[in-house]
C-alpha cells in the first residue's frame, strides 16, 4: 500500500516539512458471488450420481468484468427416485473470475427414472421329456455400470413336441442395489423353439408269480406244466430243496415228455460255503404235460423257514424246508435263503 496523496496545512504550504512515505502491506478479498435461477436437470437411471445444472445468472459482479460459471451437482445416491436432493458443485470462470468466490445454491432437486432393459429368450431345442425347461439361457441387454442379472432361465409354453414353439424368460434376479428397482424390464419372447418326440419305451412283461409247491414226504413231487407263460420267455425252471455247506451228495433225478428231450438235472455250485441249491430246467410248454422230479436223500438239508424266489418270499411251517418252484421265467441268480 503506498500513499498517493496528501497536503501539509504549515502556512507554509508545506515547506517547514522534509515528508517521507512509506508503504505498507494491504489485504483486497474476493467479492462473494450468488447464482439464482439455476436448475438441475434430471436424467435416465445409468448408475452414477451426477448431473448438470443449467441456467441462472451470477449476482455479485463488479462493473463489467467478465465472469463465467460452468459445471453440475451430485445426488445423493444413484437410485431411482422423484424430488431427489442435488448437491451443486459449481465453478467460476472467466477473465475476471478470480476476483470472486461463488456460494454453490441450494434446494435444488431434480429426478432420475427407470433405465430400459430388455431380456430375451432364446431358442432350445430338446427330447420331449414331459417338462417344459430349457437348457437356453436368455440374454440382457441395457444394463448399467457394473449391474449384473442371475438367475436368468426360460421355459417352454408346453411341453409337447413341435417346431415353432414359444420360449419365454422365466426368472431372472436384477443386482443394481435397489432390488431391481432402476431398471423397466421388457422381456421379450422366440418362438423357434422344438421340442423332439422321442419313441414310446417298450414295456417288458414282469416275471410270473412262482408256484410254491411243497415237497412230498419221500422227498419227490410231480409238476403239471400249466402253460402260464409262452415258449419265448424261457419255457419252465424247476428249483428244488436248500443244502447247508457242500453241494448235494447226488443230483435229483427228473423224467417226463419235454418236447422229445428228457429234462437233465444238475447241482449248483457252492455259494460262499453256506447254501446250496439244485435245479432241474426243462422245455415244458404245453398244457398237460408231465415232469417228475424226486430229490436225493442227504443229510446237509439246511433247515429252513423261508425261501426267497425273484422276490416272493416262501414260508413253511415244517424244518427242514423241501421247497418245489416251478416258474416259467425264474432268474435263478435272484433265488436265495431269507429270514
Amino acid at each position: 500500500m503506498s500513499v498517493s496523496a496528501y497536503t501539509v496545512n504549515d502556512g507554509n504550504n508545506g515547506n517547514n516539512y522534509t515528508v517521507t512515505t512509506v508503504d505498507a502491506l494491504g489485504v483486497i478479498n474476493k467479492a462473494v458471488l450468488t447464482v439464482t435461477g439455476a436448475t438441475a436437470q434430471s436424467k435416465v437411471y445409468d448408475a452414477n450420481t451426477a448431473t448438470t445444472i443449467t441456467g441462472g445468472s451470477l449476482s455479485g459482479v463488479v462493473g463489467s468484468e467478465i465472469v463465467t460459471f460452468s459445471g453440475g451437482g451430485n445426488f445423493a445416491d444413484p437410485n431411482v427416485g422423484d424430488g431427489k436432493a442435488v448437491t451443486a458443485s459449481l465453478v467460476l470462470g472467466g477473465s475476471d473470475g478470480g476476483n470472486y468466490t461463488l456460494t454453490q445454491p441450494t434446494g435444488l432437486t431434480a429426478n432420475i427414472t427407470r433405465a430400459p432393459l430388455t431380456i430375451t429368450a432364446r431358442t432350445n431345442t430338446k427330447n420331449y421329456d414331459g417338462n417344459t425347461s430349457a437348457a437356453a439361457i436368455p440374454t440382457v441387454s441395457g444394463l448399467q455400470g457394473s449391474d449384473r442379472v442371475t438367475g436368468l432361465a426360460e421355459t417352454y409354453d408346453n411341453n409337447n413336441p413341435g417346431t415353432g414353439k414359444t420360449m419365454s424368460v422365466s426368472a431372472y434376479t436384477i443386482n443394481d442395489g435397489n432390488s431391481g428397482g432402476n431398471y423397466a424390464v421388457t422381456t421379450v419372447d422366440d418362438f423357434t423353439g422344438v421340442i423332439n418326440s422321442v419313441a414310446a419305451p417298450v414295456l417288458q412283461p414282469p416275471p410270473a408269480a412262482p408256484i410254491i409247491v411243497p415237497a412230498f414226504p419221500d422227498n419227490g413231487i410231480k409238476a403239471i406244466a400249466n402253460d402260464t407263460r409262452p415258449p419265448e420267455f424261457g419255457g419252465m425252471n424247476y428249483v428244488a430243496a436248500l443244502f447247508e455247506g457242500a453241494a448235494p451228495t447226488a443230483a435229483p433225478t427228473a423224467s417226463g415228455q419235454t418236447q422229445g428231450s428228457t429234462p437233465a438235472a444238475s447241482a449248483a455250485p457252492t455259494q460262499g460255503g453256506a447254501m446250496n441249491y439244485v435245479s432241474i430246467s426243462s422245455k415244458v410248454t404245453d398244457s398237460g404235460q408231465e415232469l417228475q422230479v424226486r430229490l436225493p436223500e442227504d443229510k446237509n438239508r439246511k433247515p429252513q423257514s423261508e425261501l426267497n424266489v425273484n422276490n416272493t418270499t416262501v414260508s413253511s411251517n415244517t424244518s427242514p424246508l423241501d421247497v418245489f418252484v416251478v416258474d416259467t421265467g425264474i432268474n435263478l441268480s435272484n433265488l436265495n435263503n431269507g429270514k
